[in-house]
């Protein structure tokens, strides 16, 4: 890539590209392989401005006009599934995607699929803030997020004219994100474009329709839940006074089963958990246990699993500093020394001929031994050692073993001689 880049903190860049050869691999690179055009090819600019944390992508993009698109044989080489949510700032847009169109001005916002194509056309110079992140990290199914891709979302009212706000200055102050808060501050972006998603379904009134209703009812209810480590697919049953049978068969129509959705909600909270500054000298075994893991070996499993990371490792971001603290593996418990066997009294002293490089960092230099133990045991005299101190015993003769069995015991009859 040929744009000047630059890193003023730690997880913040800005790219300006000067054609549209340099903004087409910039903004590959910042989000998924995309195919950008321009008619006034020459006169092009664009810069963008980004910064990521916990997989979540927050970019700045300024530039002239010109046309992005998505195409099937780009979502073949990708391998991770994104949800973006687009802003507007300044200027106009389109967005096409799912046989919908929608129309972005100032304070708009929309979501796209990554994993289905798309096109966005700018016709005149804008400003954009794109919020791109895992379909995981989001509560909703995919397939109700899909009944909203392509629809204008307006900033000017409702609860759009609450969250816009907070996104325009997430976007003026990236380098927020790469600081000690950032993990916060993204996921609380999520949930407040959570939230709006949310009201748009209709998720958050009474639904007409019984059975989404009823799935509105079940996933509130795991996620008051995730703690207990009682939830599971019986216990959701019987407080909806539904059988298991049904309720695998909702969540089923989900593409998804009881227990993945249970754990997946787990993880997230663990997750979150482990990347906020606030809780970094909880043990991991304390936050797993928080979230209903109750066994410390099978959450880290499933965590590297889910995340390709063990927990010990996912630490909150810090500022820029050389040697951090909080950048050590997190512990899943305070460690215990094990018990040491106690040195036995005959242990061959160190060899005075090793050199002192070779030998490990616990053992003294034989120099600081006392004149005793700085002679081989095998050169050693045996005699008794003085009281209190440990020494070597002189081994016992032959005739010092018959003076003992014949010498009386204690409270023993010592019978007469046999004439």
């Amino acid at each position: 890539m040929n744009g000047a880049l630059t890193t003023p903190a730690e997880s913040v860049s800005t790219l300006v590209a000067r054609n549209i050869s340099e903004f087409r691999a910039a903004v590959s690179e910042s989000f998924v392989p995309l195919q950008v055009s321009s008619a006034g090819a020459d006169q092009f600019r664009g810069v963008i401005r980004g910064a990521a944390v916990d997989e979540v992508h927050v970019n700045d993009i300024r530039a002239t006009s010109h046309v992005v698109e998505r195409t099937t044989e780009l979502i073949a080489r990708g391998d991770r599934s994104y949800f973006k949510v687009s802003l507007m700032l300044a200027g106009t847009g389109l967005l096409i995607q799912d046989d919908r169109e929608a129309v972005l001005q100032p304070g708009d916002l929309a979501v796209y699929d990554t994993d289905r194509p798309y096109s966005l056309v700018f016709d005149q110079d804008f400003r954009t803030m794109v919020v791109m992140f895992p379909k995981h990290l989001i509560s909703l199914p995919a397939d109700m997020i899909g009944q909203l891709t392509a629809v204008r979302i307006s900033g000017q009212e409702g609860l759009g004219g609450m969250v816009v706000p907070y996104l325009t200055q997430l976007a003026g102050n990236l380098d927020e994100l790469a600081g000690t808060t950032g993990a916060r501050l993204a996921h609380s972006a999520l949930d407040l474009v959570t939230t709006v998603f949310t009201r748009e379904l209709g998720l958050d009134r009474v639904s007409a329709d019984p059975h989404r209703a009823l799935m509105q009812r079940i996933r509130s209810h795991i996620d008051r839940n995730l703690a207990s480590t009682d939830l599971g697919p019986a216990s959701i049953a019987a407080a909806h006074f539904i059988s298991t049978r049904h309720l695998h068969g909702l969540f089923q129509e989900q593409g998804v089963t009881v227990s993945t959705w249970i754990r997946t909600r787990r993880l997230e909270q663990c997750r979150r958990d482990l990347l906020d500054p606030m809780l970094a000298d909880r043990p991991v075994a304390a936050i797993a246990a928080r979230w209903g893991f109750v066994d410390a070996a099978h959450f880290s499993r499933a965590f590297k699993t889910a995340f390709g990371v063990s927990p010990a490792n996912t630490a909150p971001p810090t500022d820029p500093a050389p040697f951090s603290p909080a950048r050590s593996p997190r512990p899943f418990a305070p460690p215990v020394r094990p018990a040491r066997s106690p040195r036995s009294p005959h242990r061959r002293a160190p060899d005075q001929n090793r050199p002192a490089s070779a030998r490990p960092a616990h053992v003294p230099d034989p120099a600081h031994f006392s004149p005793a133990l700085r002679t081989p045991v095998r050169d050693q005299k045996r005699t008794p050692p003085a009281s209190g101190r440990v020494g070597l015993h002189p081994a016992p003769t032959s005739r010092t073993r018959r003076e003992r069995a014949l010498r009386p015991r204690a409270g023993s009859r010592t019978l007469p001689a046999r004439v």
